[in-house]
C-alpha cells in the first residue's frame, strides 16, 4: 500500500491511446508528480501561469524509457489510488493503478485510468499525455543523517494524509507558483524562476485574519507543510490562512539551468529572505489579504533560522516569528553536536545511561580495531555492516566511521519522534543487550543490529561508503530524485554556515579521526572553494545576522535539550520580546510534529506556551489594527527593489535609539540657530559701524 498524499490541482483529460505508465519512488510523498508530466505540445499543467510555453520544461528527475523495458522490469498488482477535482471548466475522475518494479523494489509502477470524465465546455481542447517516463534510480547514500531526516519528515507528513475513497476538492491544499527573480538584488537581470507554494484556506474566516507562513528549508516542501503540525494545528483557533513556501533551488523550485556553480551563486539565505519578502507582498494581492493582517513566520532547523531572520530584516512585513530548533550561529567546527550526543546517551530520562555511553565507545573501538587489522577482519566487517564496496582506502574507512557516527547522532537528534527507526532507548537496548551489561564484542554486535534496523527503514540493500562515489554524486548538476538536495545544502554550508560535525575532543564517544579537513576538502573537490573562504563566509554570516544575539523583536525560539542543534540556537530570553523556550527531553523540531497521545508532559506544556505567545502577539496585532496603521502595514518605496516591490531592509528601531536620535536632531537645530543668530548680529554690527562712519564724515 502506498502511504502518500495525492494532490489534485492539475488534471488530464482521458487518454485516447495506450495508458501512460510512470515509475516513481514507492515512498515518495509527492504522488502529484504524476499530474505534472509535460511534453512540448502541452499548453500548461502549471496553474496560474497563463499557459506560456516558454515556462514549460520536463522535470529533470524524469527520463524517457522504452515500453519493452518497462514491461520487463515492472508488473502491476498493488491496488489503486483514486481522487477527483477540476481545472478550469473540466472535471475529471481518475484512478491510478499501482504496481511494483521487480528489479528495484524502491520504485512503484503507476498507470492512470479514467472514468466518468466529463466537460462542461465541449470546446475545451484535450491535453496530450506525455511519453513513457521513469524516475532516475541512481540515489547513493551521500548523507546518512540527512537521509534519515528525509525519511522521518515524509513519514510524519504522509501519516494521516491517506487518500479518501471519494475526496472532495476542499480536502486537498492548493498548490501555486510564483515567478520570482533569479537575482533579486540586480534589477537589470530579468531572469526568473518558478517558486512553489502551498495554501490551506480551510480555516480562513476574514481577509484581515492572520496569515501563518511556513518556510521551507533545505529540502522539498510538500502539502503536509500546511496540513499537519503547526502552524496547521494553530490555524483553526484564529481562523488563519496557512501558506507553505518552498525554498529556492529545492524540491520543484529549481531554476532552469540546474545546479551548476554559476546557478548556485543565487542560492543563499539572503536570496531566500528576498523571496520571502516578495512572496509575502505578492500573495497578499493574490489572496486579497488585508494590509493590516499580521503575518507570522514558522520554520524548523535551517528554516527556523530563516523565520527569525525574516522578522529581523523585514519587521514591516513579518509581524512575528516562531523559530524551532534554529541554528542561528554559524560555526565551522561543530564539535558541540557530539557533546550533546554524549550527554544524551547518558540521560536516563530518555532511556540512556552511563553504560550505554560506554558501550558506544566500545563498539567504535571494535570497528576501528578491525579496520586497522585488515585482511579477513576488515572483510568480515564490510559484510557485517552491509558495505556496498571495499573498505581498503583510508578515505572510505573515514566515510564508514562518519556514517556510523551519524547513525548514533540520528538516534539522539530524532529521539522519540514518529517514524524514527531508533531512539536513544531502543539504541541503548541494542548495544547493552537484555542483561544491561556490555563488552567490546557485544557492543559491536548491537551496533550491527542498529545498522540493519536503519537499512531496513531506509530500504537500503547496502550502504555506500565510497568517498569517490560521494564526490561524483555531489558533482551532478541535475536535480535529483531525493527531496533532500545534498548538492545544494553542501553549497550553503561551504558558502555560509559550516556546521561540520567533528569528534576530536577526548570526551567524544566516536572515532577521533580528524573530520574537519575532510569536510573542507569536499567543498574544494565539488565547488573549488578554499578552506579560508569557507571560514570567512562563516564569520560574515554571523556578522550579518547577529549570531546568537540577533537583536530583533517578536521572536520565539523553541529548542529541545536532547537536540544537538540547540547548541547553536537561542535557549534563554534575550529580552521581553525575544523569548526562548527549552523543552526537556525533546528532540529536533519535535514541537512542530503532529500531536500524539504519547507526547511527554514537557512537550505538551511547551506547545501550550507557544499557543500563549501567539495569542499575545495576535492580541497586539489586533490593537494595532484598531488604532490605525502600525508595524503590520506595508511600506513600498524604500530600500532595494525585489520582484517589482520596494522592500525596506532596515531593522525595527528601539525606543532608546529613537530618543537618542531625537536629542541629536534638537542639538543640531540649536547649533544651526546659533550660527544664524551670530551671522545676523555680525551683519547688524557691520551696518551700524557703516552708519557711524557716515555720520562722522
Amino acid at each position: 500500500m502506498v502511504s502518500s498524499f495525492l494532490h489534485t490541482t492539475a488534471y488530464l483529460t482521458p487518454p485516447t491511446n495506450t495508458p501512460l505508465w510512470i515509475v516513481l519512488p514507492l515512498n515518495a510523498l509527492d504522488i502529484h508528480y504524476l499530474c505534472r508530466i509535460v511534453t512540448p505540445n502541452v499548453k500548461s499543467l502549471l496553474p496560474k501561469l497563463s499557459f506560456q510555453r516558454s515556462k514549460i520544461r520536463p522535470l529533470p528527475m524524469f527520463a524517457p524509457v522504452q515500453k519493452t523495458q518497462l514491461d520487463t522490469d515492472c508488473h502491476p498488482g498493488m491496488g489503486s489510488l483514486s481522487g477527483h477535482g477540476e481545472t478550469g471548466s473540466t472535471q475529471e475522475r481518475f484512478q491510478y493503478e499501482v504496481g511494483v518494479c521487480a528489479k528495484n523494489k524502491d520504485f512503484a509502477l503507476v498507470s492512470p485510468s479514467y472514468s466518468n470524465a466529463f466537460s462542461r465546455d465541449s470546446d475545451v481542447d484535450d491535453v496530450d499525455l506525455a511519453y513513457l517516463w521513469t524516475l532516475r534510480t541512481n540515489r547513493p547514500l551521500t548523507s546518512l543523517l540527512r537521509r534519515l531526516g528525509e525519511y522521518i519528515q515524509q513519514f510524519q507528513e504522509s501519516s494521516g494524509l491517506g487518500l479518501a475513497l471519494n475526496p472532495g476538492p476542499s480536502a486537498f491544499p492548493k498548490e501555486g507558483w510564483l515567478e520570482q527573480p533569479l537575482d533579486p538584488f540586480n534589477t537589470s537581470d530579468g531572469r526568473s524562476f518558478l517558486q512553489r507554494y502551498w495554501v490551506n484556506d480551510k480555516y480562513w474566516v476574514t481577509q484581515d485574519g492572520p496569515v501563518f507562513l511556513h518556510l521551507g528549508g533545505e529540502s522539498s516542501l510538500g502539502p503536509g507543510s500546511v496540513m499537519k503540525g503547526h502552524p496547521a494545528a494553530l490555524a483553526p483557533t484564529w481562523g488563519a490562512l496557512v501558506i507553505g513556501l518552498e525554498h529556492r533551488f529545492y524540491g520543484l523550485s529549481v531554476p532552469a539551468g540546474g545546479l551548476n556553480i554559476v546557478q548556485l551563486r543565487f542560492l543563499s539565505s539572503r536570496h531566500a529572505l528576498a523571496d520571502v519578502a516578495s512572496a509575502r507582498l505578492a500573495l497578499s494581492r493574490v489572496f486579497n489579504v488585508s494590509s493590516s493582517s499580521p503575518w507570522i513566520c514558522f520554520g524548523g532547523s535551517y528554516a527556523g533560522s530563516l523565520a527569525a531572520w525574516a522578522r529581523l530584516k523585514f519587521p514591516h512585513l513579518i509581524f512575528a516569528s516562531i523559530a524551532s530548533s534554529a541554528p542561528v550561529r554559524a560555526v565551522l567546527d561543530f564539535s558541540e553536536y557530539n557533546d550533546v550526543v554524549s550527554r544524551s546517551l547518558k540521560n536516563t530520562a530518555i532511556g540512556g545511561s552511563p553504560e550505554c555511553r560506554a558501550a558506544v565507545s566500545a563498539a567504535f573501538a571494535e570497528v576501528e580495531r578491525r579496520l586497522r587489522a585488515g585482511g579477513a577482519a576488515r572483510a568480515t566487517l564490510r559484510a557485517e555492516l552491509g558495505a556496498c564496496g571495499s573498505l581498503d582506502r583510508t578515505e572510505d574507512q573515514a566515510e564508514l566511521l562518519g556514517a556510523l557516527q551519524a547513525l548514533v547522532g540520528g538516534a539522539v537528534q530524532y529521539d522519540g519522534q514518529e517514524g524514527a527507526p531508533l531512539g536513544v532507548r531502543q539504541f541503548c537496548r541494542l548495544l547493552l543487550g537484555p542483561q544491561g551489561n556490555f563488552s567490546h564484542p557485544a557492543a559491536y554486535r548491537g551496533l550491527r543490529r542498529a545498522v540493519k534496523v536503519l537499512m531496513h527503514s531506509l530500504d537500503q540493500r547496502c550502504l555506500s561508503f565510497s568517498r569517490a562515489e560521494t564526490v561524483a554524486q555531489l558533482r551532478i548538476t541535475e536535480p535529483q530524485v531525493s527531496s533532500v538536495g545534498d548538492r545544494q545544502w553542501l553549497y550553503q554550508t561551504c558558502t555560509e554556515f559550516g556546521f561540520y560535525v567533528t569528534c576530536e575532543d577526548p570526551k567524544c564517544p566516536f572515532s577521533q579521526l580528524p573530520a574537519l579537513p575532510s569536510y573542507l576538502e569536499l567543498c574544494e573537490q565539488v565547488f573549488g572553494l578554499s578552506a579560508s573562504s569557507i571560514a570567512q563566509a562563516v564569520v560574515q554570516t554571523n556578522s550579518y545576522y547577529g549570531g546568537q544575539t540577533p537583536g530583533a523583536t517578536h521572536l520565539l525560539f523553541i529548542n529541545g535539550d536532547t537536540d544537538p542543534w540547540h547548541a547553536l540556537s537561542i535557549t534563554q530570553n534575550l529580552g521581553p520580546s525575544e523569548s526562548a523556550l527549552l523543552i526537556p527531553s525533546s528532540s529536533h523540531c519535535m514541537d512542530m510534529a503532529p500531536e500524539r497521545p504519547s507526547d511527554s508532559p514537557s512537550l505538551r506544556l511547551g506547545r501550550q506556551n507557544i499557543h500563549h505567545q501567539l495569542k499575545t502577539w495576535l492580541r497586539l496585532a489586533k490593537e494595532n489594527q484598531d488604532s490605525g496603521p502600525g508595524s503590520g502595514t506595508l511600506d513600498k518605496g524604500l530600500g532595494s527593489q525585489c520582484s517589482g516591490y520596494h522592500i525596506r531592509l532596515t531593522r525595527e528601531r528601539s525606543p532608546v535609539r529613537n530618543r537618542v536620535e531625537t536629542i541629536t536632531v534638537m542639538l543640531f537645530i540649536l547649533v544651526l540657530l546659533q550660527i544664524i543668530a551670530c551671522k545676523f548680529l555680525l551683519n547688524l554690527e557691520t551696518k551700524v559701524f557703516q552708519v557711524v562712519i557716515t555720520v562722522a564724515l
